[in-house]
């Protein structure tokens, strides 16, 4: 077999490689943030289970919204995550 063709195989060896690697991590980001919104909806759920209550003092509410910053802080460090995990196959 002579160089050119060798090259060309491992060429498109190297093609099916990346698409294979691209539907993975897809997968993974896709998996990453269902996972995220069902944790997100778990802790909305215990939240309601811990606090019954409507929020009734300013004590309350600024607890309430301090879950909620950092349940999108947490979903955005996430997407972060899985878009330095992409960007070098882009």
């Amino acid at each position: 077999m002579n160089l050119q063709a060798r090259i060309a195989e491992m060429e498109v060896r190297m093609a099916e490689q990346d698409a294979t690697m691209r539907r993975v991590l897809a997968m993974l980001i896709d998996w990453m943030e269902k996972e995220n919104h069902s944790m997100a909806a778990r802790m909305r759920e215990i939240e309601a289970d811990i606090r019954p209550h409507p929020v009734r003092s300013l004590g309350d509410r600024r607890h309430v919204e301090g879950l909620a910053r950092v349940e999108v802080h947490a979903a955005e460090a996430d997407q972060r995550a899985a878009r330095d995990v992409v960007a070098p196959f882009q």
